[in-house]
């Protein structure tokens, strides 16, 4: 489950990505911090106990790079 949390969020922010290649001012910041956020929060209040939170911020960072690097991979 949180494999697809983490997939659709990520897949997500790369249609965005390429969607949005000049920066505009109306354009959200994306970046690790609220990506990470983001998937914990929801990953906390539907898979995980609370307490988990730390330990998951710490792994996430390391987990989307991994998957982001299979998705560009499976891409070209």
């Amino acid at each position: 489950m949180l494999r697809v949390i983490t997939d659709n969020k990520i897949t997500k922010i790369s249609y965005l990505n390429k969607l949005f290649t000049k920066a505009a001012s109306d354009v959200p910041t994306i970046d690790m911090k609220s990506i990470t956020n983001d998937i914990t929060e929801k990953s906390c209040e539907f898979l995980f106990n609370k307490d988990l939170k730390p330990s998951l911020i710490e792994f996430l960072p390391r987990y989307i790079k991994y998957l982001a690097y299979k998705i560009e991979t499976k891409g070209n």
